[in-house]
């Protein structure tokens, strides 16, 4: 990455030269937005090292099973959710920069519309195809029948928080559009203590259930915080719209989970007992007709995004189907 930018730099070399102002405006500022950030990461890691550290008295295999499972669930969010807001954040900034514009608060509300639409369907799908997932994905070798149950054992409860982490990173940065990193770092915070708290809790009565389920519940506490208090700081951002249109998706994931489970169980013995060319069929064939049944029950139910995708392809189509007339 360094390399590809030096020829570019050494073609400015007559204009740069190396500083050590350290008092300089800009780098002051970055101090102030950087150091609140590295913090705030710090206790995402913090919260891996304190999981394993309560996995470490639980039977062997628990502490993979954690890091496997929670590898699995967090591929949505670093795919898509973060993709999206990468994109999305130099807008952000630029418009949490203009005063009373409102526009910063649109692009949040849309993207966390997108997120939510995008993460509820496949935090279900995750969490009722979790055993398929881990026995094409891992089940290979030295990696037993009970490393898969206590993996995805892992998966489901860490699956269930998977709306949780995605909406959190909007929030964010949310928080870091409007240069403001120390809230966010300081939620962050009450999420580890929050994790440690409810891990000594649970895992004596759930064990390696109880710590993913400590850091889904850490997760949605989270959540709320940061919408408290991005909410008090910055304007409303959750209007009255918000619940119907949840309530639509949550019933067209409701939906193609049942039937996701309907195909489960009537092809459950071949699902879980054929070879791995069965097993991928069948986990590709069931997230497929859930993709289908839960778009198909969105745009139903007039859900503004997907009514609005399906009319772009239909105009589409019919752009194609008039050329080649």
């Amino acid at each position: 990455q360094v390399l590809v930018q030096l020829p570019q730099l050494y073609g400015l070399r007559k204009n740069l030269r190396l500083m050590f102002k350290w008092r300089h405006p800009a780098v002051k500022e970055w101090a102030k937005l950087t150091f609140p950030l590295y913090l705030g990461r710090a206790g995402g890691y913090l919260n891996a090292s304190i999981d394993k550290i309560f996995a470490s008295f639980l039977p062997v295999g628990a502490i993979s099973a954690l890091s496997y499972g929670f590898l699995i669930v967090e591929l949505p969010t670093a795919i898509f959710s973060l993709s999206l807001l990468n994109a999305l954040f130099p807008r952000m900034s630029r418009e949490a920069s203009k005063e009373n514009s409102g526009e910063d608060r649109r692009i949040m509300q849309q993207s966390m519309r997108i997120i939510a639409l995008f993460l509820l369907p496949v935090m279900i799908l995750m969490v009722l195809l979790r055993k398929s997932i881990v026995q094409i994905i891992f089940e290979h070798g030295a990696f037993s029948s009970t490393a898969s149950e206590m993996t995805a054992v892992a998966i489901l409860f860490y699956g269930l928080g998977l709306l949780a982490f995605g909406l959190n990173d909007v929030l964010v940065f949310g928080f870091n559009a409007h240069h403001n990193n120390i809230d966010s770092m300081k939620i962050g915070w009450v999420r580890v203590i929050s994790n440690i708290v409810l891990n000594a809790v649970l895992v004596s009565s759930f064990g390696l259930a109880g710590l993913a389920l400590a850091t889904t519940l850490s997760g949605y506490i989270k959540l709320a915080i940061l919408l408290v208090v991005y909410q008090r700081k910055y304007g409303r951002i959750l209007g009255t719209k918000w619940k119907p249109w949840f309530g639509k998706i949550l019933f067209a994931a409701g939906t193609m989970g049942f039937t996701v489970t309907a195909l489960q169980v009537g092809l459950q013995q071949r699902a879980f007992s054929g070879g791995i060319f069965t097993q991928i069929g069948f986990l590709t064939g069931a997230v497929g007709l859930g993709v289908l049944v839960f778009a198909g029950a969105a745009i139903f139910l007039r859900v503004e995004e997907l009514v609005s995708v399906k009319q772009f392809a239909v105009r589409q189509l019919r752009v194609k189907v008039g050329f080649q007339e």
